[in-house]
């Protein structure tokens, strides 16, 4: 919703009724600004459907999101409070990233 009223605003202007609570610049960049934070959201959302993903590309998925939104970082980082077992998921994504390293190099 917010996406169309983005794309369309500059029409909305022309409408006399409802120029008055069209929201003004300062709060456009809000919106803008928030509507680039969900677009990274949903690419991250999308990425993270898809069946061949790995737990070390989901550790860098969820690296990325705690490097661009760091309020997020108590929530997806390596020690958060979900993650049952940390050392075994570093071990783990430790393992996959070496092995795929491996198979670069082999491929090479």
């Amino acid at each position: 919703m917010m996406a169309r009223y983005v794309r369309i605003r500059d029409e909305i202007k022309k409408v006399e009724a409802v120029f008055d609570l069209i929201p003004k610049a300062a709060m456009q960049r809000k919106i803008e600004a928030l509507l680039a934070d969900l677009r990274v959201f949903h690419s991250v959302t999308i990425k993270l459907q898809a069946e061949d993903l790995t737990l070390a590309d989901v550790r860098a998925l969820f690296d990325s999101v705690a490097q661009h939104f760091p309020s997020m970082k108590p929530k997806v980082s390596a020690s958060a409070s979900i993650v049952h077992s940390p050392t075994f998921e570093a071990a783990i994504v430790k393992v996959l990233s070496c092995s795929m390293n491996a198979i670069d190099v082999l491929l090479l």
